[in-house]
């Protein structure tokens, strides 16, 4: 046996366990709409965002992506620099039609230099094969939080 087999050992051991953690964190539909709004939202990450969605939800994300690549300069993979930051509140979770769980959220987007504004996201998630996954999504207009 040589020396770096035991590395490689707890390299795999520590990777299935890491993995095995993350499958399970995403084990409710609260869980996958909270990793849901925390990418698409806060990290801005569309790729994160579709690895969690199916149908409509990952249509739109698809399309989004599209929409987005078409005005970035050629051989960049990112959006430019992001100048907003966006806080989310969870607002609620309920039982939907058709065994569908709906989870929604308080957005308060803060642009850079300039006064924050208010919307509401409702995430629609739903039991699949795979597990829970987001199925529909959409922002609503939010009256600011009262102090």
């Amino acid at each position: 046996m040589s020396r770096t087999t035991p590395v490689r050992i707890v390299v795999v051991v520590v990777a299935a366990l890491t993995l095995a953690a993350c499958a399970r964190k995403l084990d409710t539909a609260e869980r996958v709409a909270d990793a849901f709004v925390d990418a698409y939202y806060v990290e801005v990450d569309h790729a994160g965002a579709l690895r969690l969605a199916e149908g409509p939800a990952a249509d739109r994300l698809r399309s989004e992506t599209a929409l987005a690549a078409e005005g970035r300069p050629r051989g960049s993979e990112r959006p430019t620099e992001q100048t907003s930051r966006v806080y989310l509140e969870k607002a609620g979770v309920r039982d939907g039609p058709q065994g569908r769980v709906l989870v929604t959220y308080k957005l308060r987007i803060q642009p850079e230099g300039g006064p924050p504004f208010f919307r509401g996201a409702i995430v629609s998630t739903e039991k699949r094969p795979a597990g829970w996954r987001v199925v529909y999504f959409e922002e609503t207009d939010a009256a600011p939080p009262h102090p």
